[in-house]
Order: structure tokens, then sequence, then C-alpha cells
């Protein structure tokens, strides 16, 4: 888990201190999803996260 707050981020523990992912938030935008940004950097812990979005809900 993890949760941004304007221009900071606090990664949870299970997450661990993994540099590249300070350095996929310093690279998203204020108005960009961390989620988006990361799995578009290769970051493929969220990917099944990133695919479940994509996949799996159903507009109503």
């Amino acid at each position: 888990m993890h949760r941004r707050r304007g221009a900071t981020i606090e990664f949870g523990p299970s997450l661990g201190g993994d540099g590249f992912l300070e350095f996929a938030h310093r690279g998203t935008r204020d108005n960009q999803l961390f989620l988006t940004n990361a799995v578009s950097q290769k970051v493929d812990r969220f990917k099944p996260v990133q695919d479940w979005f994509h996949n799996s809900p159903v507009l109503v």
C-alpha cells in the first residue's frame, strides 16, 4: 500500500524501500495515477492490479 499526499509518498512495509518506486513516484505527474505510471515504467509488482482494473470492472 502507498499513500500520496501532494509531492510526497509513503510506501507501506510490504513494498519495502525500493529506490525504483521513489524514482517512479518522482516521474508521476500531479494529475496522473501512480499505478499507471509505475506499470508504464515496468514496475512488474503492480501489473496484476493494473490488469484487473483493465479487464474486470464492468460499466453498468
